[in-house]
């Protein structure tokens, strides 16, 4: 059984309605296909070589994350794969798990107290928030992260011929924006904006900045989705010996900046 305490399972890598369409948050790009393909083998790939437009680049990782050595592998722009299926994977995947929607509340004594009622446990397996689930057994590390707005945009087709946008003007709310062709007429594209210390953005600056970078204007836009990730990049010191009885996984239980691929395996594999 899996308790879920989001609208949507998979976090950074959940998925969305926007427009008719079934997209994911995050571009469906990966750098390696073997892993995935063992775990999801009716993927239609399709090899990706992105043209990269850049602005004040040198600058980029100052903007994103200033205490990272290194910005996480899923930012790492380079040639991959495209996968166009993915999120009928990911549905798919995600039809084989129970899965019960409520948060919970504190563990004690093999007992994990939930707002829809009191679990017994012999183990728990985390793929969720290690930050929170801390607070829950009373364990403290020195845990970072940063957060981002993730814009998902379909907009009219033909506008720029990039592939990828990488901004470090600390003047422009957004640092990556990923484009491609969904059909004759459309794009779509997945701004990344970063944000720390409780400042928060919303989709009127986004647009606004968009439109100051010459990206898009108003009029370009289809229909649009956007979602704050609280918990985006990962960073900070990790206990190494944690509590018999928990296992942990995935993105936010290893609190680890896994790429698409390796968060899939992970979670899957635990």
């Amino acid at each position: 059984m899996v308790l879920e305490q989001q609208s949507s399972v998979g976090g950074l890598y959940s998925i969305e309605e926007v427009g008719g369409l079934t997209l994911t948050i995050i571009p469906p790009v990966v750098s390696s296909i073997k892993r995935l393909a063992e775990i999801l083998p009716d993927l239609k790939l399709e090899e990706w070589r992105p043209i990269i437009k850049k602005t004040k680049e040198e600058h980029l990782k100052m903007k994103v994350c200033p205490f990272c050595d290194e910005l996480p592998t899923w930012l790492d722009v380079k040639e991959g794969y495209l996968v166009h299926n993915l999120p009928e994977a990911l549905l798919e995947l995600g039809s084989k798990v129970k899965i019960v929607r409520g948060y919970p509340l504190r563990v004690r004594e093999g007992k994990l107290f939930t707002n829809r009622g009191i679990l017994e446990f012999s183990e728990i397996i985390n793929t969720g928030s290690r930050e929170e689930l801390n607070r829950l057994i009373g364990v403290e590390e020195d845990l970072k992260k940063i957060g981002c707005l993730l814009a998902v945009i379909v907009s009219r087709g033909g506008i720029n011929k990039w592939d990828v946008l990488l901004h470090g003007s600390a003047g422009i709310s957004f640092s990556h924006v990923f484009r491609r062709e969904i059909d004759e007429k459309h794009d779509v594209y997945h701004v990344y904006a970063f944000t720390r210390g409780g400042k928060h953005l919303d989709a009127d600056r986004i647009l606004g900045d968009l439109k100051r970078a010459s990206v898009l204007t108003k009029e370009d836009v289809v229909t649009m989705r956007v979602r704050y990730i609280r918990e985006c990049i990962l960073a900070g010191e990790k206990e190494k010996n944690r509590p018999n009885f928990l296992r942990e996984c995935g993105r936010l239980g290893l609190w680890d900046n896994l790429s698409l691929e390796e968060a899939v395996e992970s979670a899957l594999r635990c």
